[in-house]
Order: C-alpha cells, then sequence, then structure tokens
C-alpha cells in the first residue's frame, strides 16, 4: 500500500504514517480482511462524536470466524470497541485514544470438532493507523479500519499482519459529518475482522538518481521516456520548461521552478515505478500537484513535499 503524504505522530513511543482517507479526501481505505475471518452482524451500533472522540461501539447478534478449518461460532456475547481521535472539521484520523483503539471480546473454540481451542475474554486490541469513511449508500454508512495488533486471545494469528475492520451500518444516518458534538448514531452493524499486510514503509528515488544514463533501465516500466516533453507530461506549465525533456528538468539547476520541476519528474516517475512506494502514490496526484503549484500555488511548499517524498530511501539498483 502507498502512504499519503500527510504524517502524524503517535502518542507515546510510537511514530508511524497514517494514511488518512476521510469522506471529504478519499473515502475508503479498500480494507479486504484475510483469514481467520471474523463476521459479524445483527444487533446494534452506537456512534458518538463529542469533542473529536470519535467512538463505535458494536453488540452484535452473531459473530462466526472461518478459519482454515470449519466455520466457528462465537459463543455467548460479544463486542466490537471503536475509539479514535478525528479533526471535526473534515474527519480526518488525529490519532487514538488512551487505552485500546479497538477491542473485540467473545468466546470461541477455534477447533470445535478437533480437540478443541477455546479463547475467551478479550480477542482482539489494535491501535488505529487508519480511518476510512465512505459515502452512505442507501440507508448504509460504511467505514473501514486498519489498527496495529497489540494484544488478545486471538493475536497469534496476527504475526506480521495488521488487523483490518469493515463496519457498514444500516439506518445510521452519519452521512460522513463529522462537526456535530454529543450527538449519538445508532444502527444495525454488519461487517469483517481479519488479518491485512502491513503498511509498506515509503520509498522514494531522487532526481539524482533518474536523471543518470545508468539507471534508464529503471524507467522502462514506469511508461515514461527521458525524452518526452514537460508539457506533454504536465500540461502547459510555463514557456521556460514546457519544451525541456523530462531528463533535461531532472537536471535544472537553482530553486524556485527550476527546484519545483527537478522534483516533480522525480515524483512523477517514483509514483510510475511499480518498485517505489512513495508519499505520492499516483501520477496523476504528482500532475496536478505541480499544476497547482505554477499556477498561482505556493512553487517552495510543494517542491519541498516533492523533495520529503523523493529522500524517503531508493529502493531501485
Amino acid at each position: 500500500m502507498k502512504l499519503s503524504i500527510r504524517k502524524v505522530a503517535l502518542a507515546g513511543t510510537l511514530t508511524t504514517a497514517l494514511a488518512v482517507a476521510t469522506a471529504a479526501i478519499a473515502g475508503l481505505l479498500g480494507i479486504v480482511p484475510g483469514f481467520p475471518l471474523m463476521s459479524f452482524e445483527g444487533g446494534a451500533t452506537t456512534a458518538e462524536i463529542s469533542n473529536g472522540l470519535f467512538s463505535v461501539s458494536a453488540t452484535p447478534v452473531r459473530m462466526l470466524i472461518t478459519n482454515t478449518g470449519p466455520l466457528t461460532v462465537v459463543v455467548g456475547p460479544s463486542s466490537l470497541d471503536i475509539g479514535v481521535m478525528v479533526d471535526e472539521s473534515n474527519c480526518e484520523l488525529v490519532g487514538g485514544i488512551a487505552g485500546d483503539d479497538l477491542k473485540i471480546t467473545g468466546t470461541v473454540d477455534m477447533d470445535p470438532l478437533g480437540a478443541g481451542d477455546v479463547r475467551t475474554g478479550t480477542l482482539l486490541t489494535g491501535e488505529i493507523l487508519e480511518l476510512g469513511i465512505g459515502s452512505p449508500s442507501g440507508s448504509i454508512d460504511p467505514f473501514d479500519f486498519r489498527f496495529q495488533v497489540t494484544g488478545g486471545a486471538l493475536a497469534d494469528f496476527y504475526t506480521n499482519e495488521d488487523a483490518g475492520v469493515t463496519l457498514n451500518v444500516e439506518n445510521f444516518l452519519f452521512a460522513g459529518d463529522c462537526t456535530f458534538t454529543n450527538l449519538p448514531f445508532q444502527g444495525k452493524p454488519k461487517g469483517n475482522v481479519g488479518p491485512i499486510p502491513p503498511i509498506q514503509p515509503a520509498t522514494g528515488c531522487t532526481p539524482g538518481y533518474w536523471k543518470q544514463k545508468h539507471h534508464f533501465d529503471s524507467w522502462e516500466d514506469t511508461g515514461y521516456d527521458p525524452d518526452q516533453t514537460v508539457a506533454s507530461v504536465f500540461g502547459p506549465l510555463d514557456a521556460s520548461v514546457d519544451n525541456l525533456t523530462l531528463e533535461e528538468a531532472l537536471k535544472l539547476k537553482g530553486g524556485d521552478l527550476n527546484a519545483l520541476m527537478r522534483h516533480a519528474v522525480a515524483s512523477l516517475l517514483n509514483a510510475a515505478s511499480p518498485g517505489v512506494n512513495p508519499a505520492y502514490p499516483t501520477t496523476a496526484e504528482v500532475i496536478a500537484a505541480t499544476q497547482a503549484a505554477v499556477n498561482g500555488g505556493d512553487i517552495e511548499a510543494q517542491k519541498n513535499l516533492f523533495e520529503e517524498s523523493n529522500e524517503e530511501g531508493c529502493p531501485l539498483n
């Protein structure tokens, strides 16, 4: 997964990149939980937004776990609780809360047809890494979450994996608005929890890497050619750079627009390269950010963002 350019330091000793997805920015994260897959439905869900705290408490009627063996029923009362901090103005994830950001409880026999493997109490706990808020579809409000697993009776199934949660709530009436305070939302929950691949650290190759002729073989998988012009790729920007080739743009000296173009081209190639995991995940984002900076935006600030992304460490030979 490629990380968002937005980075936040979590409270405590853990510092990590938070890829923020909200209703106003990018919608759902696209989480697809793997096995063992815990599915839950029915019952009730209550959520509340108060002073930036977005809490979700689900008490589903039924929870099932699909392991490599038979379908397993979570026995007795079960619950799923989530608490995260959001920016009330735009629903962007700020970080976690004191204690567990995710807590799932219940009792489950992971080997019901064999010798038995009963696990009870707190099944899984985690700290928030990502939050996704989707656009309402009919009466359904969708959310998804990524958590770093911190404990629980099922934690051994998440070795070297994160926990992914998808949550669809019927008749929730949330509509992606985080400006309310002390206003509870209630609905019927349905979703899944399971292991997902961890976030890969961001990487990036500098203009100095991409301009070297002995690295031109790395261009082959990007779909771009050193001889393409700036204007043909980025659209018309400025007469001083439009007719330059991408290779020439990488070799520009000095600051201001020249510096922006050096790092814009490098960011473009990083986004297009399957071997790089840059903070700017798509070429469309790089092109749009470059156009905005040149057409009345802040050239220096955008150059700095590109430069930070390009200096994450080059994974290419």
